[in-house]
């Protein structure tokens, strides 16, 4: 696997991110009631730093004419504050099989949010049929989240990743997002930046 180093493209994929995930965090702003900033950074090195705390994972696999998966990655802190942030109490003190489903649901839905914001961003701009698959839900030690992600990465040939940081400094969490691309993603970009 290499990274892909076309600086206009390149450009171009981050302007399309950021249209997305700006959208998005519009939205998720108001299910917090709190203001949230975002700061994205392509081809950023991630190091999470060996610690008892796990890091909960939701991966989205997206699917159609451009390969790609996109994860977001909390703290179980940041997972606790969102939930008692966006749920009734109730649901918060519930300790029962449903009470923590709702709980696990809830994440899973403010990552759909998110994703499909940027999923219908790339669509629409670049015309292309895409779509993100049910999302999946881990747990990992952070001590290997890192080697987690180098492994998911082996299937890309040539890897577009953004690391996309959404700051909500109220409520004192900053959840990341990892979108992963394969070369098709480009490719799409370069025909409409030279079109024939």
């Amino acid at each position: 696997m290499s990274n892909y180093k076309g600086a206009k493209e390149l450009e171009v994929a981050k302007q399309l991110m950021h249209g997305g995930l700006y959208s998005a965090i519009k939205s998720m702003g108001q299910i917090l009631n709190s203001p949230i900033s975002l700061q994205i950074l392509p081809e950023e090195n991630l190091v999470f730093k060996p610690s008892n705390q796990e890091s909960h994972i939701v991966k989205t696999v997206l699917k159609g004419e451009i390969i790609g998966t996109c994860y977001l990655i909390l703290t179980e802190h940041e997972v606790n504050i969102i939930n008692s942030t966006g749920l009734p109490k109730s649901v918060m003190l519930d300790n029962s099989e449903n009470g923590k489903a709702i709980r696990t649901g809830f994440i899973t839905e403010i990552d759909n949010m998110i994703s499909a914001a940027v999923v219908t961003e790339l669509a629409n701009s670049l015309n292309i049929l895409l779509y993100g698959d049910v999302p999946s839900q881990m747990k990992l030690p952070n001590s290997v989240v890192s080697e987690y992600l180098e492994s998911e990465a082996e299937v890309y040939d040539t890897m577009i990743h953004f690391n996309a940081f959404m700051q909500c400094e109220k409520l004192q969490i900053k959840p990341l997002f990892i979108w992963m691309f394969q070369s098709q993603l480009m490719e799409k970009i370069k025909e409409i930046l030279n079109p024939i």
